[in-house]
């Protein structure tokens, strides 16, 4: 049977708004325990004092407090704007693999922002707003999704980054605190870019630009 230590540590991992509150030293412990008693019940089968509750995360906390956070601090080295662009996505199959090998070496020449992606059952390009009757032209077929007016937001970060946890998810957690909806995520090497709708731009480029300034 699981011990309620446990179990309180699987909620507590499973928790980054707690967890990092508690590794900060500012989580209050009776409230949380408070919060998550009826869990620890219903996952230990058994009745649980709050008390004993309140015990196991005073325990924890040493560990906690010496761990690395989860939001680890990050410098940008620049911030670089795409726009217009045009997300065209076709069902992947013979045809549009075919039609897409024609097609890519003729993309790819050029400094234009370009991605493609080839799923399990999709193919998915973001290019250039000014190439999407091209493109569109050279399938035939009607695409599954067509999504115009969007614009790429890319972020370039030092190679010093790639071994620490969470990079992504903190550039991430950034956007979806302003609520902004990303519809594609690219990386690279040392460079990440979003492309969400024209109109996000503005709350976007504020989301990045306190990492500029760090």
């Amino acid at each position: 049977m699981i011990s309620v230590a446990e179990v309180v540590q699987q909620i507590l991992r499973n928790d980054p708004v707690a967890f990092e509150a508690m590794r900060s030293g500012f989580l209050n412990l009776s409230a949380y325990a408070e919060q998550i008693h009826d869990f620890v019940e219903d996952k230990t089968f058994k009745l649980v004092k709050k008390t004993t509750i309140v015990t196991a995360l005073a325990r924890m906390l040493p560990k906690i407090q010496a761990e690395a956070a989860l939001i680890p601090k990050i410098k940008l080295n620049d911030v670089i704007i795409k726009s217009p662009l045009t997300d065209i996505t076709f069902e992947k199959n013979n045809e549009t693999l075919e039609k897409l090998s024609s097609l890519r070496k003729k993309l790819e020449q050029g400094r234009d922002f370009l991605t493609i992606t080839q799923g399990s059952t999709e193919i998915t390009m973001i290019v250039p707003a000014s190439r999407r009757d091209e493109i569109l032209n050279h399938f035939v077929i009607k695409p599954k999704a067509l999504i115009n007016d969007l614009v790429c937001v890319s972020v370039s970060f030092s190679e010093q980054y790639i071994p620490t946890p969470n990079v992504i998810y903190t550039l991430i957690r950034a956007l979806a605190i302003k609520k902004i909806n990303v519809l594609e995520i690219v990386s690279t090497y040392t460079e990440l870019s979003v492309v969400i709708a024209q109109p996000e731009l503005h709350g976007a480029i504020e989301a990045f630009e306190s990492f500029l300034e760090q």
